[in-house]
């Protein structure tokens, strides 16, 4: 299998299995793109370079729940995934301080956004694009 075949099947269009999923996550994504932005902004840093750099997942979002593709997946997979790794070698340190400071908000907080990442985790792996093109009779 040379380059261009290699290349062709990563982009393959996939049956439209669970865009919902995408949509789930394009939109939480997007919350977070607008409170970083805004955070800066807010701060009178210059928001744009954040903007754009939260622009580009957003739209591999979008093309993703209309035309799935493995590419398309493995990029909102990856970041999503080395998200995760870093919240779980935090959290230690987040236990560490809430049981020092008595601030168990701090411990929810912390134990819930695990939850949200490793959920969805969980649902970019069981909802990646499978099969062959098109629309294989299930949405």
């Amino acid at each position: 299998m040379g380059i261009g075949e290699s290349l062709q099947a990563l982009v393959k269009k996939r049956e439209r299995r669970a865009c919902w999923f995408y949509g789930l996550w394009l939109a939480g994504y997007c919350v977070l793109g607008f409170i970083a932005t805004a955070y800066a902004a807010v701060l009178g840093q210059d928001y744009r370079w954040a903007f754009c750099f939260f622009l580009v997942p957003a739209v591999v979002g979008c093309v993703q729940c209309r035309l799935p593709t493995v590419l398309g997946w493995a990029f909102l997979f990856v970041p999503t995934a080395l998200l995760g790794v870093v919240a779980l070698c935090l959290f230690p340190w987040v236990v560490k301080g809430a049981l020092v400071t008595r601030d168990f908000g701090q411990l929810l907080a912390g134990a819930l956004l695990l939850t949200v990442i490793g959920a969805i985790l969980y649902g970019l792996i069981r909802y990646r694009p499978r099969g062959g093109g098109g629309n294989v009779g299930r949405t």
